[in-house]
This record gives structure tokens, sequence and C-alpha cells, in this order.
């Protein structure tokens, strides 16, 4: 059959089964090969997320681990005190009588490794000042106490002054 093609068809049959076969590798190799490449450069991208989320993640950790063993230690060393007299002498020297509305016991489920003690607290009539040295004095209890909630209001009657309620709650080893 090629010796009755003339050259001229002889020509184009060559170029046609270049053309061919350069379509072949390109459809074979080279197209799925760029789709392969994309793909793994999504997942490149994916996997980078996921290792900064992992590197956030660990930070977080660490932080929260430290602020573990900061409470362990504080809880461990932490003086044995009568929670409620505590708030109460803190209430005494921080605000005045008519101010203090209640300071009460909350109940607290028992725990088995530490004791809880909960407190809810409510004073008016506080200037700015007042406020924060009644948390400062809790922040620098001599034992660990935590404020569970914080609510502080102006009032309506005098904006410049402030009403304070709080739930803290003290920790110490059972």
């Amino acid at each position: 059959m090629a010796h009755t093609l003339s050259p001229r068809e002889k020509q184009f049959l060559i170029i046609g089964g270049a053309v061919g076969a350069v379509l072949l590798v390109l459809v074979l190799l080279v197209i799925p090969f760029q789709d392969r490449m994309r793909s793994m450069d999504q997942k490149i991208q994916r996997l980078e997320t996921q290792v900064e989320e992992a590197q956030m993640l660990r930070a977080r950790y660490m932080r929260l681990k430290q602020q573990l063993t900061g409470s362990e230690t504080k809880l461990k060393q932490g003086q044995k005190i009568d929670f409620f007299q505590y708030v109460t002498d803190l209430a005494n020297a921080q605000v005045a009588p008519e101010q203090q509305v209640y300071i009460r016991e909350k109940p607290e489920p028992a725990q088995e490794d530490f004791r809880v003690r909960s407190l809810e607290v409510r004073f008016q009539q506080l200037d700015l000042g007042q406020v924060v040295r009644v948390l400062s004095r809790l922040e620098t209890a001599p034992t660990v106490i935590r404020v569970k909630s914080l609510s502080v209001k102006k009032r309506f009657d005098n904006p410049e002054l402030l009403d304070l309620e709080l739930a803290i709650s003290s920790y110490s080893p059972a």
C-alpha cells in the first residue's frame, strides 16, 4: 500500500501520524501529570494550613498548661483561710456597710481532688476605684480565687457610681 501512495500522501500520512502520536502523548501523559500536580499543590496547601493550625493549638496548649501549673502550684501553696471571712473582711475594708447588699454562700458540687466554695457578692454605689481595689484584692488573695462571673453596671440615679455583682470561688486541697 505504501508503494501506491504518492510522495505527497506519504508526507501527509507521516505528519498525521506524528500529530496523532503527540496528541496521544498529551492525552495519556502530560494532561494527567498536570492534573496530578494541581491536586498535589492543593494537598500541600491543605497540609500547610493544618500544620499552622497544629502550631497554634500547640502554643495554646502550652499556655494553658503553664496556667494550670501555676494554678496547681498556687493551690498547693495556698493558705488555709476561711473564704467567707476573707471576702467579708475584704468587703469591710474596701466598701462601706451601706454599700454591701449581700455576701452569700452558693452550693457547689463536691470535687475529688479539691474543695470548692462559692460566694455571690453584690455591692452598690461604688466608685471605679473601689471596684478596682476589690478585684485586685481578690486576684492577690493568699489562696486560689476565681471570678466566675462579673457584672458592673452604671447606676441610673448617678452614672458616676457602679453596682458590682460577683460570683467567686475558692479552691483548696481536699
